[in-house]
């Protein structure tokens, strides 16, 4: 699991050749983090630096960023205040449209558990 694999993800969704695109965002997202490559400092890397409170919601539909990566995302992560809420419906971004008093409560509760301690 990382960026490039969601990448590929995307062009294959977007009917996008894999060859040359990838290497040229890649190249582009390393450049602007400083030269720092985003194989070696993506988010499965670093995640389990994590120590700030972190919620996860994620969408069984998600063509991108997968439900067993995130699983893996989630299990990997060293905050010990995290969440990880599924939804049935939903691509990627999109996971609010399906169900918006689900999510909106979601977030809510975790503020209410996590933050305004």
């Amino acid at each position: 699991i990382n960026c490039n694999e969601s990448l590929h993800n995307h062009l294959i969704d977007r009917h996008k050749p894999i060859f040359p695109f990838s290497q040229f965002i890649m190249f582009f997202v390393a450049l602007s983090a400083g030269g720092k490559s985003p194989k070696k400092y993506g988010p499965i890397n670093l995640i389990d630096q994590m120590d700030k409170p972190m919620l996860f919601i994620y969408s069984m539909e998600d063509t991108y960023s997968i439900p067993k990566y995130e699983q893996l995302l989630y299990d990997k992560c060293g905050s010990k205040k995290k969440r990880l809420v599924w939804f049935d419906h939903g691509v990627h971004s999109h996971v609010r449209i399906h169900a918006p008093e689900k999510y909106d409560e979601t977030i809510k509760e975790f503020i209410r558990d996590y933050i305004d301690e």
